[in-house]
């Protein structure tokens, strides 16, 4: 089971929001931290940011494992990107039902 996060946490999280780049575990930014924080960008930016805590701090992702959660965050990317549109079409449709009883 994962730990709390912080407010050191949130700080990491809120740069990589804010800079659209990872930071942790093996990057450049924030590296003696034991957590990988990964942005989630969408066609429209970014959206959010994921924390993947690092149990093994020797034992960096392999190439499979990076594959595996590449296709993991694409995949919830592309949910928040599909909910997204279907609350538009949602929004609009109620817009253009409204527009019809005037």
């Amino acid at each position: 089971m994962g730990r709390c996060l912080g407010h050191y946490d949130l700080a990491v999280a809120q740069w990589v929001f804010k800079n659209a780049r990872m930071a942790g575990f093996g990057k450049d930014t924030f590296f003696s931290d034991s957590a990988l924080y990964l942005p989630l960008k969408d066609s429209t930016g970014t959206i959010g940011v994921i924390v993947i805590e690092v149990v093994d701090l020797h034992q960096l992702f392999n190439l499979w494992q990076r594959q595996f959660l590449d296709t993991f965050v694409n995949q919830i990317i592309h949910s928040f990107e599909r909910a997204n549109l279907a609350e538009q079409a949602k929004e609009l449709s109620i817009e253009n039902a409204s527009g019809n009883l005037a």
